[in-house]
């Protein structure tokens, strides 16, 4: 969880210098390594699927943005609760790639 952790936070960091390209592998292993550990539906994948799901949204690619979405926000509202701080993050998440 640690590498997990450090994956994504190094994604934010080159998200934040303009850095897309270099940003998309770490979300990418930050997601993948949370799913095989933890599963789809786990209160710490939830967050990395719309992380991913807008870094895809971002660099322009609607329908890969749309693919990782997935039902994300419905599942976040089933096991997080529909006022809980990430459910309502995936669900404008969820919404800017919708516009």
């Amino acid at each position: 969880p640690c590498t997990l952790e450090s994956a994504s936070s190094l994604g934010w960091l080159l998200w934040d210098r303009g850095d897309l390209d270099g940003a998309e592998p770490l979300f990418r292993e930050a997601l993948e390594g949370s799913r095989e550990t933890h599963g789809d539906r786990h209160k710490r994948t939830l967050p990395l699927i719309g992380n991913y799901a807008d870094l895809l949204r971002e660099k322009g690619d609607l329908d890969g943005a749309q693919r990782q979405m997935g039902d994300a926000p419905e599942v976040a509202r089933a096991v997080l609760g529909e006022d809980h701080e990430d459910t309502l993050v995936l669900d404008a998440k969820a919404a800017r790639i919708e516009i």
